[in-house]
């Protein structure tokens, strides 16, 4: 059985995901990323490298522990904003 837990992912389904996301953002352009459950800050930052090389750097990346809301979310959870400009 697959996880959907985002930190539950094996390397091979996080690398198929980042592709598929940067498939759908590379097109649009865009000048900033806002991401919700981001397994972390590497994950971001290799989508932003996955959509454009050496452009998107992470400009911020939360990270929450634990339980949120009430309900136990698998581990830690990442707001992340990748952009374009430094």
């Amino acid at each position: 059985m697959v996880s959907e837990r985002p930190n539950e992912t094996s390397t091979a389904q996080q690398e198929q995901r980042i592709k598929e996301a940067a498939d759908v953002l590379r097109p649009i352009n865009p000048d900033i990323v806002l991401l919700q459950e981001v397994r972390d800050y590497n994950a971001c930052a290799r989508l932003g490298e996955a959509i454009a090389p050496g452009i998107y750097h992470v400009a911020i990346c939360s990270a929450f522990k634990g339980t949120i809301f009430g309900g136990d979310r698998g581990g830690p959870l990442s707001l992340v904003m990748p952009e374009r400009f430094p």
